[in-house]
Parts: structure tokens; C-alpha cells; sequence
């Protein structure tokens, strides 16, 4: 059978579009399919790589910040005084003694850490407003390592002077056995402005 022009350009396209077919969903589509696979896998792996470079950076800016905070705990530490309450409950006296009128200062229980000791102080107080806060001011000053754990402030009457409970924690070095913590009053030996110190006839009398 003899076949017509027309019907070999339409055999022919028949071909043609059976190959392309055939090519496109057994070659192309998995192609582009793996084509694409692979473009995924290289932004999962691109995404991967920035990830482990912030952590990485991260990391980083880590050590060194706790370097850092080492460094400033370390010369903290290095700045407390040495374990001496009799001094400071004469530094105490001294800040509050011109400015307030204390109710009473009690010492509470020493808490033993492993670098510092603390030192609980409880204060409780009567003042002029303007006082009491030069006398916060000067604790916020003060060499002792301090600070503030609770702070509780009524008015009075006339509206001028307050009463105060203040709750402290001092922090001092670890007592050094070769520290010297003798003072006069151990002796019954007391001074009238400073219990800790000896008065001035007795401290004349020793040096002659």
C-alpha cells in the first residue's frame, strides 16, 4: 500500500511525537527530577555551612565573653577585703551614726563559700529622707563589697522622716590563718567614739 504525501508527514509527526514522549518521561522528567534533587541538597548543604559558621562564631563570641566574666570575677574576688567584722561594724558606725538614728544593727550567721564569706547585717533606722539617701549612697561607695537584699521604707507622720529596715550582705576573702584579728576590746579595753580602737591614753601609755 502506497501511502500519500499526507500520510507520511502525518506517520512522521506520529514518530516524532512517540520519541518525544517516550524522551521526555523516560529521560527529561527524571532528569530535571534529579536536577533539582541536587539543587535542593546543595542549598540544604550551603544552608548547613552558614549554619556551622554562626555556630561556629557563636561559639566564639562565647569564650570569650565567659573570658571575660572570668576576668571580672577574678579581680572581684581579688578586690574583697580580708575577713575583718569588728572594721566593718565601725565603717557602719561611721556612715550612720551623723546621718541616722539607729534602732539597732544586728549581725546575723556567717555563710562560708568557697572563694568569699558573706556576712549578713540587718540595720533597721529613723531618718530624714535626704539623710537616709546620702546614707544608701554612701553604702553604694562603700570598700566593703556590699549589697542590698531588701529594703523596706515607711513615712512617719509628719511626713518628713522615714523608718527603714534594710537587709545586707557584706562579702569578704576567706580568713587567712596568718591574718591578726586581736583588737582592743577582746581585752575589755574600749574607746569611747570606737569600740575597736583603743583610746587615745591607752594608746599614749603604749607608745611610752
Amino acid at each position: 500500500m502506497k501511502l500519500t504525501k499526507r500520510e507520511k508527514r502525518f506517520v512522521i509527526l506520529l514518530v516524532v511525537v512517540s520519541v518525544l514522549s517516550v524522551y521526555y518521561v523516560y529521560f527529561y522528567q527524571p532528569l530535571q527530577e534529579q536536577i533539582q534533587n541536587m539543587i535542593t541538597e546543595i542549598k540544604m548543604g550551603e544552608d548547613a555551612l552558614k549554619l556551622k559558621e554562626s555556630k561556629e562564631d557563636e561559639v566564639k563570641i562565647l569564650k570569650e565573653e565567659l573570658q571575660a566574666l572570668t576576668e571580672e570575677t577574678t579581680n572581684l574576688l581579688d578586690s574583697l577585703p580580708h575577713h575583718d567584722y569588728p572594721s566593718l561594724l565601725v565603717h557602719l558606725n561611721e556612715i550612720t551614726a551623723p546621718r541616722v538614728n539607729r534602732e539597732y544593727i544586728e549581725i546575723g550567721d556567717v555563710e562560708v563559700q568557697t572563694e568569699f564569706v558573706i556576712l549578713p547585717v540587718f540595720i533597721s533606722v529613723s531618718a530624714e529622707y535626704n539623710n537616709f539617701k546620702e546614707m544608701l549612697k554612701m553604702l553604694e561607695e562603700s570598700p566593703y563589697r556590699n549589697r542590698v537584699e531588701s529594703l523596706s521604707v515607711h513615712t512617719v507622720d509628719d511626713g518628713v522622716n522615714i523608718n527603714a529596715d534594710i537587709a545586707l550582705k557584706f562579702f569578704f576573702k576567706p580568713e587567712s590563718d596568718e591574718q591578726d584579728n586581736s583588737y582592743p576590746f577582746m581585752n575589755g579595753r574600749f574607746g569611747k567614739d570606737n569600740p575597736f580602737r583603743q583610746p587615745v591614753s591607752q594608746q599614749t601609755e603604749a607608745e611610752d
